[in-house]
């Protein structure tokens, strides 16, 4: 929440933060890092994989976090056109329908987290 909370509140910082690799040398950020391990470790992965995973779980959150931010940058506020439209119904019936039932950044977040959460337990 608080990597999204940055983007929502400061949209064009957050393609200078894909630009670099983590902060790590940074106390301050460390911390949600060192967390992040710990937790990991305690749920039984190995420190490398421990890291591996909490690797992981940011890119993804950075990837959703820009998505985010280059739709509020944009003004499209998750509103942007995605081609789906310009598809013909009869190739691509499922796709089309998507229109019919939109779905939202809240929802997309709220998937991936979950998807992160139990793809990642051990337990």
């Amino acid at each position: 929440a608080g990597m999204r909370a940055l983007g929502q509140k400061h949209p064009r910082l957050i393609p200078l933060l894909a630009t670099r690799a983590l902060p790590l040398a940074d106390a301050k950020a460390a911390i949600p890092f060192e967390a992040g391990l710990a937790a990991f470790c305690r749920d039984g992965y190995p420190l490398g994989e421990a890291y591996a995973a909490i690797q992981s779980v940011t890119l993804s959150l950075l990837a959703m976090t820009q998505l985010e931010a280059t739709s509020r940058l944009g003004g499209d506020e998750g509103n942007e056109s995605s081609g789906i439209e310009d598809l013909r119904a009869d190739d691509f019936p499922l796709l089309r329908q998507v229109l019919e039932q939109p779905v939202g950044l809240d929802d997309f977040w709220s998937l991936l987290t979950d998807a992160l959460v139990k793809g990642l337990a051990r337990g």
